[in-house]
């Protein structure tokens, strides 16, 4: 990355074209300071400041204790890396993650009523769940795991579907 400019007005493409031209062709930024609410270079080299060479803008600090993360971002459960499958783990994701979709397949059910509930909720349980993951990647304690995600959809799946089972629906008296 050859820095990050932010400017305080939107570019048309042929100004972008241009600016990166500049940058890349010429590494000169002198016309694009003059441009910029904030420039950042990312030449410092060394130091945890990284200085805006823009005309308004604060300087970046770099926390002393920042790591890039390494690796891959979830574990495959198929990968050579794999612990194999731990069936409680995935009896708890799929049984968490149920309500989630009863709950939200009902919601949807209630405000689109010719839509397709149950994909919705999936879809959303997927996204829920991805995110989850991937959130995981920061934290020292935790695990991404794409078993993880699968049995979450899962979950969701089996929580929509169970909120379209009429015997359910009957009982909660929403069955229209």
């Amino acid at each position: 990355m050859r820095g990050l400019a932010i400017y305080d007005r939107e570019l048309t493409s042929d100004d972008v074209w241009s600016h990166y031209n500049v940058w890349t062709t010429t590494g000169r930024t002198e016309s694009l300071e003059q441009e910029t609410v904030a420039l950042y270079k990312f030449n410092e080299r060394a130091g945890n400041v990284v200085h805006n060479k823009g005309k308004a803008g604060p300087d970046l600090q770099i926390p002393t204790n920042f790591k890039a993360p390494k690796g891959k971002p979830m574990s495959m459960p198929w990968g050579p890396d794999s612990s194999g499958f731990d069936l409680p783990d995935i009896g708890v994701n799929i049984t968490g993650f149920i309500p989630f979709g009863f709950f939200f397949c009902a919601w949807f059910s209630a405000i689109r009523r010719n839509s397709h509930p149950i994909l919705a909720t999936i879809v959303l349980g997927a996204l829920i769940s991805f995110g989850i993951e991937t959130l995981q990647k920061y934290l020292p304690t935790r695990d991404p795991d794409l078993t993880d995600v699968i049995t979450n959809i899962l979950g969701s799946g089996v929580g929509a579907v169970l909120y379209q089972w009429k015997g359910i629906r009957k009982r909660l008296g929403s069955d229209g």
